[in-house]
């Protein structure tokens, strides 16, 4: 657009150098090609139409995007009628006889009285409504014949639009689920009391507490090819990853198996408030990483309670040993957490020859730091923030080959491929 709009500027101070009488004079066809070229602006208004959805791509609310696509709409109709009236107003005076309605209704009247008559006679034809300007010649007569055709479709598609059924699926959803609930209620004979109890909490709890989206929820994403749905891995769980000392180095010696990982491993989970993640007692599965919102962990035990927020780790000793949780994590808000499965990160590192002897010594110090005689209570816990990750990091790569001089790390090529990615 840059190349357009420097044309049409250019042209503009040229016409404003030379003057309305010098672009005259030059005859009839520099008018027209003077015409030709100010219409030209109009094509401007594509470059607002794609800056307009970007606009709204970037907005996270349903209810914002759904209302501002109806208010384009509406926007469009009311654009559309202040054609219509010009058009009817042209129509009017271009008979220049004592019976066309403009004779009749605007006679002595003033501009804006005259436009806002022939919108108003505009808007009538787009609504089931009256007024007492009508057609008084055959011309007038054919012109509101199409006026109205025109309007009765555009009207009857603006009403059935997807952009309001999606508007009232928003706002009906509470209402359909509560109609579920009272006939259930009803058919099983639940008290009055104890059934509005249950909606009041259900209201407060659930309907007013959204759910994240995750991944999971968006189905299009399937028709992704491969490697653009590596990459959209990679710029969702690599800078997560780089906070954690195993995974920054693991990915420093093995940054195919990183990405390996975060292709076929990690998932995401959303819960809304007051929802637990697991609880004391059960055996756990997955370690996790807070993404959105904040978490309670009650140590069922010793009556700890934590806040935990965004890029806090939970329950690393899952994926090196079995683990049963000590105590219970529920989400203080509506939030969203990384999730890496145990037996499917135990399936892929040790697919990775080339740095399972790291795998297997970090894990070895980690779990000789919880069976030294040295070791109290505080080990056993789902939240290990006072535990020197890096000391068990540093001990494994002691262990094991370094990598070779010279070598770039994952974040190195991380940085080169998302610039070659933005190139493509």
């Amino acid at each position: 657009w840059f190349l357009f709009d420097v044309l049409v500027v250019v042209l503009d101070w040229v016409f404003l150098w030379l003057g309305a009488n010098a672009v005259l004079r030059l005859g009839k066809s520099s008018n027209r090609l003077t015409r030709v070229v100010r219409t030209m602006r109009l094509l401007r208004s594509v470059k607002l139409h794609r800056l307009l959805t970007q606009l709204v791509e970037a907005v996270k609310s349903e209810t914002l995007k759904t209302m501002f696509n109806i208010c384009s709409l509406a926007f469009a109709i009311l654009l559309f009628n202040h054609y219509f009236a010009c058009g009817w107003y042209m129509v009017g005076n271009s008979e220049h006889n004592s019976h066309s309605w403009t004779t009749r209704y605007l006679e002595d009247t003033t501009m804006l009285y005259q436009y806002t008559t022939s919108l108003h006679w505009s808007l009538t034809q787009f609504t089931p409504a009256a007024m007492e300007v009508h057609a008084q010649t055959l011309l007038e007569r054919l012109y509101s014949i199409v006026t109205l055709f025109f309007a009765m479709i555009t009207f009857s598609t603006f009403t059935g639009t997807a952009h309001m059924t999606a508007l009232r699926k928003l706002q009906s959803e509470p209402n359909r689920q509560q109609k579920i609930l009272q006939d259930y209620f009803r058919d099983h004979g639940v008290s009055a009391d104890l059934a509005h109890r249950i909606w009041s909490y259900l209201k407060v709890h659930h309907f007013n507490h959204h759910k994240e989206v995750t991944r999971s929820d968006i189905d299009v994403l399937k028709y992704l090819p491969p490697s653009i749905m590596s990459r959209l891995n990679a710029e969702l769980y690599l800078p997560t990853f780089k906070t954690h000392p195993f995974f920054l180095h693991y990915g420093i010696l093995n940054y195919s198996g990183l990405r390996h990982i975060c292709d076929a491993v990690v998932a995401e989970d959303s819960f809304t408030k007051d929802e637990e993640v697991f609880e004391y007692g059960k055996p756990a599965e997955r370690m996790l990483v807070i993404n959105i919102g904040d978490f309670v962990y009650v140590h069922k035990e010793f009556d700890r309670l934590l806040t935990l927020s965004e890029g806090q780790w939970v329950c690393e000793p899952a994926i090196w040993m079995k683990w049963h949780h000590y105590g219970t994590l529920s989400a203080q808000t509506s939030g969203q957490v990384m999730t890496i499965p145990v037996q499917k990160f135990a399936s892929i590192v040790s697919n990775h020859y080339k740095t399972l002897a790291f795998v297997c010594s970090y894990a070895r110090h980690f779990r000789s730091h919880l069976l030294t005689e040295d070791s109290d209570w505080c080990w056993q816990t789902d939240i290990w923030t006072d535990v020197d990750l890096q000391g068990f990091v540093d001990a494994a790569m002691a262990s094991v080959p370094t990598p070779r001089a010279g070598r770039r790390s994952y974040i190195d090529e991380y940085e080169e491929e998302d610039d070659r990615f933005a190139k493509e």
